[in-house]
């Protein structure tokens, strides 16, 4: 004699909510719901079910289906049972002020998702570690940042604490080189750096700072290393402004004037840093030039972007900022560079993991894994990745 599955009842307002703000059709919530049953050789189910599971015909489910729900729901099991759905996580500096957040598509929500999770396991595993590592952003109190000359001074204060010296940047011979010197440096003011395949075209990146953790930032994988350099010190300056509390904020920093005043002023600090006005005033220094940026001579905007390792849109822009051109010149496509798509996942799980995870974290989880302060099982569930690649990816 079989008995009946056990059965839990779930909120069909929690249900629905949820799966229109991750912009997830019913069609598409089955199709998902169905590849988690289908691993655990659990009964499938067909829109009807969820239709009656939102509209609370049919408000009890198995436990199964309640786990495939909540991972397909980017949830933990435990939201399903709330009175309330749980707030947006996101605080979205794309848009202007108080708007409705813009829809971003379920694999953005999903790449988000992925972000909290390296950020919790982080988090959780540095608490057993007994890691207090002090967070040394520098602090934007003492300025005034309505104020572009206080803005030049706390990227300069910002550049100095990063350890960037003029003469350091020149040495960076590529793009890729800045990008990486730049993310150490970074990583060593104590915030953790994340990558995933992000779609350029609705997020370019994002970062959050919990209270009683460390600062966590989530740059594009898709994105150019000169663009992702911007991206990183873009999100840094809203670490050091701390623009959201607990929140996630997303942004699109390619955009050259945004109407949030934190998101305009995360781009000034962003360019300033990346391009000072000791290196440009030195590069430029006796020059003539043209009126706009587009008009300069081949020679000289090469010797910029060699010396700077930076866009030709942010060069122009902080020419015009530093009152060395009248217009920056840049043509709208080299500043809001077009969105990009993920690439394909053509390396292996593990040297993905790699490079998403970042070279911080990876060195947390080792060393917890080799104190045993975590398990490779543990690693595995919220990784979600088999424990061959957490074992490949640990280099155990």
């Amino acid at each position: 004699m079989t008995s009946e599955a056990a059965t839990v009842t779930i909120n069909p307002r929690v249900v629905r909510e949820v799966r229109e703000r991750l912009n997830l059709s019913r069609a598409e919530a089955v199709t998902r719901v169905n590849a988690q049953l289908r691993r655990d050789d659990s009964e499938l189910v067909d829109g009807q079910v969820i239709a009656a599971w939102e509209s609370g015909s049919r408000p009890e489910v198995t436990v199964e289906q309640a786990e495939a729900l909540a991972r397909t729901l980017l949830l933990p099991i435990s939201s399903l049972f709330d009175e309330e759905p749980t707030p947006n996580p996101l605080l979205d500096f794309r848009l202007a002020a108080g708007a409705k957040a813009a829809n971003l598509s379920y694999e953005t929500w999903e790449k988000l998702f992925t972000f909290d999770q390296f950020y919790r396991l982080a988090r959780r595993i540095a608490a057993r570690l007994a890691i207090t590592e002090a967070v040394a952003l520098p602090s934007a109190e003492a300025f005034d940042l309505s104020l572009e000359t206080h803005l030049e001074h706390f990227a300069a204060a910002m550049r100095s604490a990063l350890g960037i010296s003029d003469e350091l940047q020149e040495r960076w011979e590529t793009d890729a080189e800045a990008r990486i010197a730049l993310t150490t440096a970074v990583e060593a003011l104590g915030v953790f750096v994340f990558s995933q395949p992000l779609n350029t075209a609705e997020c370019r990146g994002a970062s959050r700072w919990e209270a009683g953790g460390p600062p966590a930032i989530l740059l594009p994988t898709a994105d150019t290393d000169s663009a992702r350099s911007f991206t990183l010190i873009h999100e840094l300056s809203h670490l050091c402004l701390r623009s959201a509390d607990g929140q996630t904020v997303i942004c699109d920093p390619s955009r050259r004037r945004p109407t949030r005043r934190d998101e305009q002023i995360a781009n000034y600090l962003a360019g300033a840093v990346l391009a000072p006005a000791s290196v440009i005033g030195r590069l430029v220094d006796g020059s003539e030039p043209a009126d706009s940026y587009r008009n300069w001579p081949y020679s000289q905007r090469r010797a910029l972007k060699r010396a700077l390792n930076v866009s030709h849109g942010v060069i122009g822009i902080r020419l015009e900022q530093l009152g060395i051109v009248k217009d920056a010149g840049v043509p709208k496509a080299m500043w809001a560079m077009p969105g990009r798509r993920p690439r394909g996942g053509g390396k292996a799980r593990s040297v993905r993991y790699s490079s998403y995870l970042g070279a911080r974290t990876l060195d947390l989880v080792k060393s917890a894994i080799d104190s045993g302060k975590a398990s490779v099982g543990e690693v595995t569930t919220v990784l979600q990745i088999k424990s061959k690649d957490v074992v490949a990816l640990l280099g155990a």
